[in-house]
């Protein structure tokens, strides 16, 4: 399949310029091909996961991190040395960030919930007018241990959480680092925020608020995306594997 096919396919589907205001340069970042066939999904692009990617014969890298961020003003460092593997590989590199996070089926907040049982109800998570995270609604409940006893279970993880209440009936996700929708988690009749990165200015949001907050960790908050969208392309017709690179956090 050509790049550029799957550039333009990925473009469309993932809606890469709905968030003009992220960071990253969502789409193609790197050109190093023209044909793909096999493609490599990771967190990050970083060099051993690209080493990686080179080791399985990847054209493509797919990533949720990418390695151009803000104004470039010089192409040095470890953006040089991070570059040079990729085109001395031959593996073009195509980054999606926020755009990633809000999606509603291959998206980080969305498969957290799926994974967990749960239903996307609604957008949640603002940032520049837009969603980034998704709330649904436990069916019955769950006792606040029992729930996080499922997190840790279903991500293959370990929690750190701020007690608020006892039971978790509807749940908001925010990949990554979300922990300051707390305010939002209150405002929006949310009893449980789940998040990546732990925040001390969040705890003690939260305490005041009466909001569960639960910390699930960076990685194994957005890694369910990445197995999803290695799925989807898979459906395209290509041959889609998923790079592992937990750094525990």
């Amino acid at each position: 399949m050509r790049l550029r096919e799957i550039v333009e396919h990925l473009d469309a589907y993932l809606e890469i310029n709905s968030f003009p205001e992220d960071r990253s340069h969502n789409g193609l970042q790197v050109e190093a091909c023209e044909e793909v066939q096999r493609v490599a999904v990771a967190l990050d692009a970083c060099a051993g996961v690209i080493r990686r990617a080179g080791e399985l014969g990847a054209e493509l890298l797919v990533v949720h991190h990418g390695i151009l961020w803000g104004e470039v003003r010089s192409i040095s460092g470890m953006l040089a040395s991070r570059l040079r593997l990729l085109l001395d590989a031959g593996i073009s590199l195509y980054g999606v960030h926020l755009p990633l996070d809000a999606h509603p089926e291959v998206g980080t907040s969305a498969c957290v919930l799926r994974m967990l049982g749960v239903s996307p109800a609604g957008g949640f998570g603002r940032y520049a007018g837009r969603c980034t995270g998704w709330w649904g609604e436990l069916a019955g409940g769950a006792e606040l241990g029992e729930f996080v006893e499922l997190v840790e279970r279903r991500l293959k993880t370990e929690c750190r959480v701020v007690r608020c209440g006892d039971e978790v009936r509807r749940l908001a996700v925010v990949a990554g680092s979300g922990a300051m929708s707390v305010e939002e988690a209150s405002e929006a009749g949310v009893d449980t925020l789940l998040t990546g990165e732990p925040s001390h200015a969040a705890g003690v949001i939260a305490r005041e608020l009466g909001v569960n907050l639960v910390f699930a960790g960076h990685y194994a908050t957005e890694m369910p995306a990445m197995h999803a969208l290695a799925e989807h392309l898979r459906g395209l017709g290509l041959s889609a594997k998923v790079v592992e690179n937990p750094t525990g956090l």
